[in-house]
Order: structure tokens, then C-alpha cells, then sequence
């Protein structure tokens, strides 16, 4: 048997406070419209987009609200993401590798190898961050409906390890739906 110690007023205080959440709660209800998303020109560059991320920032410490951005053509249709990885990755190739070349040692030990990229990686880094975005980018894989029920994009998100899907509407996309909202709403369904 667990012993749980008593709510405090506080704990009790904010189980109240939530706003009630139907069963029935639908991608739009929670989706982040596209307007209030990051997003970005595929012709824009890597160094523009971190901009464009830094911008939408939280606390003292400016920690990232987002780890991706949409990117658009031309049209302002979403032609894709780039995350986090994908940026580091744009930067740092090497770092991403499978195999480094030419190392014979134990598999620990490849990390120690960054050593011999320090001398350039800031040169590297700054004229790789002017390259366009598109380069970068990953096409857009999954997607869910506005009208979809809440369960169905967490399901799409677990079963492609994906930490957020866009949101159609029409055949446009219009928002994007993150783990991070889906939780929040299922922890209020679920009087957690």
C-alpha cells in the first residue's frame, strides 16, 4: 500500500483552477495556429531561422519555446521543418556521421575525436549558417486533421516518435499540434 501525503491548499487550488476539458476534444481545440508558430522562407538562412527561434523565447535564461520551425515557399504553403538536429546538423555534419573515417578505436572513444574539429568548427559553422534553410529542412512526413480527435494525432506522434505533426485544413496547413499540448489536454481529461 502507498501512503500519499495530503493535497496542500495549493495542489487543491490549482486541480480547480483548470478549465474543464471535453472528451471530445478535437486537433483545432489545441493546435498552435500557424500565425503563432515559428515559421520561415525556405530561401532564408540557417542564420535567419535561429533568429526567427530565439525570438520565441521564455523566462529569464530565454529558453526555447519551440525546437522547429515550418518553412514555406514562396506561396506561404508549408513545404517542411527544421529542427533543432537539423540545424545542428546543417553546422556540424561530422558530428552526425555514422561512421567517422579512418578511427579504429572503441566505440566510446569516438566523441574524443571532436577534438580535432574545434580549430575550424567556428569558421565552418558561421559560412554553413548562411546557406538557405531548404537545404537543411525535412519534408513534412505525417500530418493530422483539423477535425481529428485528440487521441488520433498523439497516436500518429507516438507511433512516429514525433514531437509534434502539422494540422490540415482544406489541404492547407494551418497550425501544428505538439506532445507538450496533447499531454497538458490529456492530464486535464484525465483529472491528473
Amino acid at each position: 500500500m502507498v501512503n500519499k501525503k495530503p493535497a496542500s491548499s495549493s495542489e487543491n487550488s490549482r486541480k480547480t483552477k483548470r478549465e474543464p476539458v471535453a472528451a471530445q476534444t478535437f486537433v483545432r481545440d489545441i493546435a498552435i495556429q500557424l500565425v503563432d508558430y515559428p515559421h520561415i522562407d525556405s530561401e532564408k538562412t540557417v542564420s535567419d531561422a535561429v533568429d526567427v527561434l530565439r525570438a520565441f523565447t521564455c523566462g529569464d535564461l530565454s529558453h526555447l519555446k519551440f525546437s522547429e520551425l515550418m518553412v514555406m515557399n514562396k506561396k506561404q504553403a508549408v513545404i517542411g521543418r527544421l529542427r533543432l538536429h537539423d540545424i545542428l546538423e546543417g553546422l556540424e555534419p561530422r558530428l552526425f556521421e555514422d561512421k567517422p573515417q579512418k578511427f579504429e578505436g572503441p566505440e566510446e572513444g569516438r566523441a574524443d575525436l571532436t577534438i580535432l574539429w574545434e580549430d575550424v568548427f567556428e569558421k565552418d559553422c558561421r559560412k554553413r549558417a548562411g546557406r538557405p534553410v531548404k537545404e537543411f529542412m525535412t519534408t513534412i512526413g505525417s500530418m493530422v486533421q483539423a477535425n481529428d480527435h485528440l487521441l488520433k494525432a498523439l497516436y500518429i506522434m507516438v507511433r512516429g516518435r514525433e514531437s509534434s505533426v502539422p494540422v490540415a485544413e482544406a489541404g492547407n496547413v494551418i497550425g501544428v499540434i505538439r506532445m507538450e499540448e496533447v499531454f497538458n489536454t490529456i492530464s486535464v481529461i484525465c483529472n491528473l
